[in-house]
């Protein structure tokens, strides 16, 4: 990994970690898994199957639960 891009992968986790202190999810694990997978593009997150049906699924049913702080 280069200096450019270890520095966007820092500053993806440090905003997952500020997404979990401002936010109230019923299932910490799933949403910051679910926040990290939002950041990286479309065709890169549908090319597996798993990691699409956890996408949709947690968008559909578990994001309404999340509260703001």
């Amino acid at each position: 990994m280069n200096q450019q891009e270890q520095e966007k992968f820092n500053q993806i986790i440090s905003n997952g970690y500020k997404e979990l202190i401002t936010k109230r999810p019923n299932k910490p694990l799933e949403h910051f898994i679910y926040y990290l997978l939002t950041s990286l593009p479309e065709e890169i997150r549908n090319k597996d199957q798993i990691t699409r049906d956890f996408f949709e699924q947690y968008q559909e049913i578990d994001l309404k639960d999340v509260k703001e702080i």
